[in-house]
């Protein structure tokens, strides 16, 4: 989480000049973050046919990850086609990273690193779209 945050930190001088697009843009409302790529800095990325759905973007996250040879078992562990096992394994391991991040060691650092996102984030122009897909 140090990371997360001096990185985060690094770049908020220059936040209103990338295009810093949430996980949940990218995987659930992907055409209008191209959308607002092309608007913001007058390029031309063509948006998909049609708006692809979380599961699609995950196949094709697997696909890419097979390909690089960066999985095991062909498929992502929070893929949708991960096996029962590897999920439930998944779930453990969050469940145990949650608990970690509520110890008063962890709670301060977690507190900074939300507070330096919630701080770019609306510079990113992306705001209203991280909103509209966390809902």
């Amino acid at each position: 989480m140090q990371e997360y945050e001096r990185f985060h930190r690094a770049i908020m001088p220059v936040a209103d000049k990338v295009c810093l697009v949430p996980f949940e843009v990218a995987t659930q409302k992907f055409n209008a973050g191209i959308e607002h790529l092309n608007d913001r800095y007058s390029t031309d990325f063509r948006t998909l046919a049609r708006e692809v759905g979380r599961d699609e973007v995950m196949a094709q996250v697997d696909a890419i990850s097979r390909e690089r040879k960066t999985v095991k078992d062909g498929v992502e562990p929070y893929s949708p086609k991960a096996s029962a096992k590897v999920r439930c394994a998944r779930k453990a391991e969050q469940d145990h990273l949650r608990a970690e991040l509520r110890e008063p060691a962890c709670a301060t650092l977690l507190t900074r690193c939300n507070k330096v996102y919630q701080e770019i984030l609306p510079k990113s122009g992306l705001y209203e779209l991280w909103l509209d897909a966390k809902t």
